[in-house]
């Protein structure tokens, strides 16, 4: 099977850690050396919610950290809510598809990360009993919970591994927060099987990459309806340099609060919806 995934020469691990490259980032990993704090991360809940694991199951920081690189990619270049996910193979580690939302940019309300990741495996192995038993023996690491389309798209598509996400959506989460449509308490859809489901993984990290967004003006809005925010976004940790919006305005993360009057903080999750508004 090893053949069939990804290849990925460039990630550079030893005893403290893996080191992130950008050829890693783009092409995938198929081996890496053991990270700090495997099996937990920085994981709030890391909570299973249907049934025991497999004796393979476990979660592992370093992709839950490319997911957030995708969202934060989607923010940057395309003004997207920034919310990345990856499908990783179980056994060799390759990453089978990858993605972050694209509804801003395409105009389609259902162009959520996870979509666009199982859309990238589509592309990737053309053949559909190839991909359809790779995604049998898949993870997917989400930086927001699924929310309920895309929770019954990953069991419609075959999930066969554990879903990992970091912060719950609070309005549309389908994996317990909202409604428990991840193992089949909803209904099952045809073809489809239960997820296991575990989350919290850098929640903290998630909320506030999503907070940044939040926190700048919406581009994509209506002229009239737009709420212009002069604050620079917060630093969190997956940020890395200035953001440059869709006008080309450089916004500086240099960890200010938002002033008096800005929005709400987020509290466990964010909207998480089908629409281009807040997702």
């Amino acid at each position: 099977m090893s053949e069939l995934l990804p290849k990925a020469s460039a990630v550079n691990g030893s005893g403290d850690g893996v080191i992130l490259t950008e050829e890693a980032l783009m092409n995938g990993v198929m081996a890496v050396s053991e990270p700090e704090g495997r099996g937990g991360g920085a994981a709030g809940e890391s909570s299973v919610e249907s049934g025991a694991l497999l004796s393979d199951d476990r979660f592992d920081p370093l992709y839950m950290r490319m997911a957030l690189q995708e969202g934060r990619r989607a923010m940057e270049e395309r003004a997207e809510v920034p919310v990345g996910c990856l499908l990783v193979h179980r056994r060799s580690r390759g990453i089978v598809g990858r993605g972050a939302n694209r509804c801003n940019e395409l105009r389609n309300a259902t162009k959520h990360a996870e979509l666009v990741s199982v859309e990238d495996a589509q592309r990737r192995y053309p053949n559909g009993v190839e991909l359809k038993r790779l995604l049998r023996e898949c993870d997917a690491y989400v930086t927001c919970e699924p929310c309920i389309m895309c929770t019954a798209a990953l069991m419609r598509h075959g999930l066969g591994g554990c879903v990992y996400f970091g912060c719950r959506s609070e309005r549309f989460g389908g994996c317990g927060t909202v409604l428990s449509v991840y193992n089949g308490s909803c209904g099952m859809p045809r073809g489809a099987r239960p997820l296991r489901v575990s989350g919290g993984h850098f929640a903290q990290e998630a909320v506030e990459l999503l907070r940044q967004f939040y926190e700048m003006e919406n581009i994509f809005a209506p002229l009239e309806k737009r709420k212009v925010k002069r604050q620079r976004p917060r630093t969190t940790a997956v940020h890395d340099g200035p953001i440059v919006d869709a006008d080309g305005r450089r916004w500086e993360a240099d960890g200010d609060d938002a002033p008096a009057g800005g929005p709400p903080p987020l509290r466990n999750g964010h909207c998480n919806g089908a629409t281009t508004q807040h997702r």
